[in-house]
Order: structure tokens, then sequence, then C-alpha cells
């Protein structure tokens, strides 16, 4: 076998060893190159087929790693043959910032105090950019004004909002108001003069994106012209763009020139908005001629339920907004594909159906608002969910109130409790464009209607107390509790004044005058228990609402056949103590002053705040007769003109 060739190298040294040192010798000399044969479609490739195909290499870029040599460039040669002030000047503050990034040497120089004029040299070459506060450092301020990626904006930096508390606190239990003060101070003036460069900020925020856009006008409008008469080619019109579509002024309105290459990218997505706006505006306006055909179609029920039914039957049909909703009012509606006009016969001949469907609509108000109550904490432990509704609502606990922007307004009888009947029949009225017991936008719905509340306290746990002591059943109708009250058998024993006679109260009003009297008592016996006994041993404080059964329970349930004179008595004054009475409220020192109890002032909280914020408790009426019966039933004394105090607020 002869050797391999041997060929001479360019420098005159022998590269023939340097071969032979790379080539295994066979059983028949030279072993053939290692590279597999590529197999044909007979079989497997011999040696003699054996082809080496070169792939041609890809041209990078051109200036890939000619920095790469910068690392090792002497830094001795950067700090003193380079002004750093004169190299900023040139620099963007993201390039200073890149620039102490890229060693420790160069990071201790650039982030050096001593470097400040460098950084005020490149804050200068960004324009407008407003100068950097005093208590914070140019990085800081580079890093939240510059930086595109996630930063601390609008939000609280946790750590120092943390140390700055816990020294506050440490200066407060130092007792050393000398130094807590002087921190106080420096803090509002950091967190004011932050707050002025915040503005600063978004202004120049403001500022750039117009210029911005401004200078990118010309190019977007003559792009925008360009798509235009493109898609006119294409057969569309300006008609057919949509209007306020993201996706569309995405593609549309772009500070770039339109190319071939980027209108052969645009076009299908722009062709697909436009088929999906033809078929929006299609069903958009098959809906308005549904609700159009809706519309009329609920002025027909309107002028049908007031024709037909009396004002009680009127006030437990639905809104307008649920007389939409009545699936044979849909069905007229979508009638005929939603086209051309429905007509008076096609609903008289649907009114059957039409009154099917609203009493399955009552079935469903009573149901929803009889939950409410079922699920109401103190009405719960009485599990009476599988009740049916018409029961639970007429029950002694089923009152409501609307708690949409109508708490004053929703008074029936001079009681502010509404029953189902009460309720619906309001809510129909004053809230015709509203779903049953359900407020707010269309995505945000929430109820309305609630549990009458005051304080800790509320109608159920009230209501329930008052039948336990009197005693009377639970599963008592609410109709045969008016009965009682009226004839004077029922009754709360309190002689209170501004309660009206037998034959105008009812359970309702009862109740309302248990609650806010019950929650009277509750805070002035909160309010002499914050005191811990350090208070006048001669001030009285009786509570003449306990609705425990036994002596000094409030409620009083008479036999059929027993004397209801007692349930007539109220509070009577003398001229003599109505004259004291009004001389002393004449001495009112300003018009805003207010006349309190002075025993409840000495059960109460001293300071003039506290005093304020319980005016609540403190408060005595204007009527001569409700101040008498305040001083007889929650302090068991007369009235004597020292009684009354004025607080000024």
């Amino acid at each position: 076998m002869s050797e391999p060739p041997v060929y001479p190298a360019p420098d005159g040294l022998d590269v023939v060893q340097d071969v032979q040192d790379n080539v295994v010798a066979g059983p028949g000399g030279m072993q053939p190159s290692r590279k597999r044969a590529r197999k044909s479609c007979e079989g497997e490739a011999g040696p003699s087929e054996t082809r080496t195909v070169a792939k041609p290499k890809r041209k990078g870029r051109q200036t890939a790693g000619m920095l790469s040599e910068l690392m090792n460039m002497p830094l001795d040669v950067f700090f003193e043959g380079i002004s750093l002030p004169k190299v900023a000047s040139h620099l963007h503050p993201l390039d200073m910032l890149h620039l102490s990034r890229t060693a420790k040497s160069l990071r201790s120089l650039v982030l050096a105090k001593s470097s400040r004029s460098a950084w005020i040299a490149s804050f200068a070459t960004v324009l407008g950019l407003p100068s950097c506060p005093e208590n914070m450092n140019y990085k800081s301020a580079q890093k939240f004004v510059l930086s595109t990626k996630r930063t601390g904006r609008n939000k609280y930096y946790a750590e120092k909002v943390t140390a700055t508390l816990n020294e506050v606190l440490a200066l407060f239990a130092q007792e050393d108001r000398q130094g807590s003060s002087l921190v106080i101070r420096e803090m509002l003036a950091n967190v004011a003069s932050a707050h002025l460069h915040a503005f600063d900020v978004l202004i120049w925020f403001k500022e750039r994106s117009l210029l911005k856009q401004l200078a990118n006008q010309d190019t977007m409008e003559d792009r925008k012209s360009k798509i235009t008469e493109q898609l006119k080619e294409l057969g569309y019109t300006e008609d057919d763009f949509p209007e306020d579509e993201e996706a569309w002024d995405k593609l549309v309105d772009q500070p770039r020139p339109l190319t071939d290459r980027i209108w052969n990218n645009i076009r299908p997505k722009l062709e697909e908005l436009l088929t999906f706006e033809k078929e929006r505006r299609a069903q958009q306006a098959i809906a308005d001629h549904v609700n159009h055909r809706l519309d009329v179609l609920v002025e027909w029920f309107e002028d049908y339920v007031q024709e037909h039914f009396t004002d009680d039957e009127r006030g437990l049909m639905p809104n307008r907004h649920d007389a939409r909703e009545l699936p044979s009012l849909v069905a007229l509606a979508l009638a005929d594909d939603a086209q051309g006009d429905v007509s008076r016969e096609a609903f008289l001949a649907a009114t059957e159906q039409m009154l099917a469907d609203a009493e399955a609509y009552k079935t469903r108000a009573k149901r929803e608002l009889a939950d409410i109550l079922c699920n109401h904490s103190a009405v719960k432990c009485l599990k009476l969910h599988d009740r049916p509704a018409d029961d639970i609502l007429r029950g002694p606990l089923a009152y409501f109130r609307c708690a949409w922007r109508c708490v004053t307004v929703t008074a029936v009888d001079g009681c502010r409790f509404l029953t189902y009947e009460q309720l619906h029949a309001h809510w129909r009225e004053e809230h015709p464009d509203h779903p049953w017991l359900r407020q707010g936008d269309e995505d945000h719905r929430y109820i309305a209607v609630g549990v009458p509340e005051l304080g800790s306290d509320s109608v159920p746990s009230v209501a329930r107390s008052a039948l336990f002591a009197a005693p009377i059943k639970l599963d008592t109708q609410r109709e045969v509790l008016d009965g009682w009250v009226r004839e004077g058998r029922l009754f709360c024993t309190c002689e209170h004044p501004s309660l009206p006679p037998p034959g105008e109260m009812s359970w309702a009003k009862l109740l309302f005058h248990l609650l806010c009297q019950s929650h009277e008592d509750g805070e002035r016996a909160g309010e002499k228990r914050r005191l811990h006994g350090k208070y006048n041993p001669n001030h009285v404080l009786r509570y003449p609402h306990s609705l425990v059964a036994g002596y000094g329970c409030c409620i009083k349930f008479l036999p059929a056949d027993a004397d209801t004179a007692m349930a007539l008595v109220r509070t009577a004054v003398d001229d003599a103590c109505r004259a004291q009475i009004e001389e002393r409220l004449a001495m009112r020192p300003d018009p805003g002053a207010v006349a309190v109890c002075r025993i409840c002032k000495g059960l109460s909280r001293k300071t003039p705040l506290q005093v304020r914020r319980r005016l609540r408790c403190l408060r005595l009426p204007e009527r001569p007769e409700e101040i008498v019966w305040h001083l007889r039933r929650c302090h068991d004394k007369e009235f004597e003109k020292r009684d009354i105090l004025f607080v000024s607020l």
C-alpha cells in the first residue's frame, strides 16, 4: 500500500506526521473516513459511494464580538484618560446605569458621590426630564423614571415603611417629643418633595407621549390612508370598518410606514376583523328590532295590567324590566325573525300565557325574598328554608327595607318596615328599570333589599324576643298580631308619649318602637360599662325595654276578655313642669347647642370629643313629655332644671 501523499506546509513545516497520527490503519492499509454513507433505496451504500457535502456557512452579524475585548481593557485607561462628566454629557442615564453594571470598579466610580456632576450631565441629555430630588439618588431616580422594566411605581417600599414606623415608635417609647416631631417633619417634607417630583414626572411623561404622537402623526395618517385604499380595492368601504376596536387600531394606527411585507401580514387579520364586525352588526340589528318590539309589548302589558287588576293586585305584578323577560313576551318579540311590527291581536291572543308567566314570576319573587329572610343570622337557627314562601312571608318576622337610595322614602303608614306586598309595590313603582331585588350595572348586580337592623339588633331578633316574652307562638300570622295590637291586647308598657293609640298601631310599628328603644338602652349600658364603676353612685340607670319574660318585661299580652285601658296610658306633664322645661330649653347658649341629659352625660366618658361622638344616647328630645318620660323611666326621678345640659357642636 502506498503511503499517503505529503503536502508542503505554508510555513515550511512537515505535516506528514500529523496526518499519519490521525489515520488508523485497517486490514488493507488506511481505513476510509468515519463519516457514514448515505443509504439508497436498494440498500446500504459502499465506501466508494460516500460523499461529503459541505454546508454553507450562514453569515452572522458582522459586528458580533467587536466589543468583546473591551472587558480586557485596563481600567486605568478609562480612569486616568477620560473625564467622566465629559463622557456622561453624551450618555443617556440608562447607559450610565448599564455602565455601572459592567465591573465593580466602574460601579464604584459611577455610583460614587463625586460622580454627581456626571449624573447631572447625563440627565441633561433627556429633554425636559425633571431634576432628581435631593432625597433620592440619581440611580434610583433614573430607574424609577426611565426604566422599562417593572419597578416600584405606585407602591410603597415595605421595608422602608416598616423601618420608618419603628423609628418613630421607638422615639415615642423614649418619650422624646422633640426628636419624634423632628423625624415627622422630615418625613412630611420628604413625602411632599416626592409627590411634587412625581407630579412633574407625570407631566413630563404626558408631554413626551404627546410629542411622540405628533412626530408620528404624518406617518400614521399616511399608513391609514394606504390601508383604506387597499381595502377599498378589495370591495370594502369605510362604513364597514369597526369602531372603537382595539385590535383594529393596533393594526392600522401604527407609527411605521406601510410596506408590501407589512400589508401581506396584516391583510388576513384585517379581513377577519371586518367579517367579525359584519356579523356583529347583523346581530346588533336583530337585537335592536327585538328591543323595539319588547318596548311596545311592555307598554301594552302595562295598559292591560292597569285595566284588569286592582291596586293591590297590580303591586304584585312584574315591573317593566322583569316584564321584558316573561317568556311569552320574548317569544312574541322573536316571532318572524324580529322583522316588522308586532300586532296588537297577537299580544291579546297571548294574554293567557302571559298571565301564567306572571304567576310563575310571583312564585319566584316570593321564594327569593323568603330566602333572604331565612339566611339572616337571627332566623337561620329556626330552619325555615323548607317551609312554603307564603307561610314565611306572612309570619311575624317578615319585614324588609329597600337599601338603595330610598331609606327615608320607603315608609308606609309611618313605618319603614315593609311587608312583601308593600316592598314589591314600592319596587315596581320606584325601580321599574331594575330586576327584582337587585341594583347596579348589568355586570355588577347586588342585592338591594335587606332585613331592618339597628346596631347589633335586628327586627327578627327583637320580634322573637318579644314573642317569647309575651308569650306568643312563633308561627302566629302577622295579620293576627296586627289585630291584637289594634285591640290593645298586645302593647308596650313603657307609656312612651310618642306611641300612637292602639287603634293606629300595628305589629310593625310596635317592632319599630322596640328596636329603637332597645338600641338606645344598649348604648347607655355600654357607656356605663366603659367607666368600670368610676361614676357618681347616685346616678341611676334603668332599662325600661327589657324583653326578658318575667317582672320588668315591657311586652304585655292580655287575654281576650281583659280590660285594655292600660294600653292607652301615656306619660303626661302638668303645666308647671312644662313651663320649667320650656324655660330651661330657652336658655340655650347658641342655636347649634344640643340639649343632653345630665345623668346620661355623667354615666358616659367625659372628654368633649367623646361626648360629641355619643350624642345619640345623650341627646334629649324637644317635647316636654318625652323629657319627663326619659327621667322617670331611665333614671327613676322627676324633672329638675339642672337635668338639662347643653353641648355645643
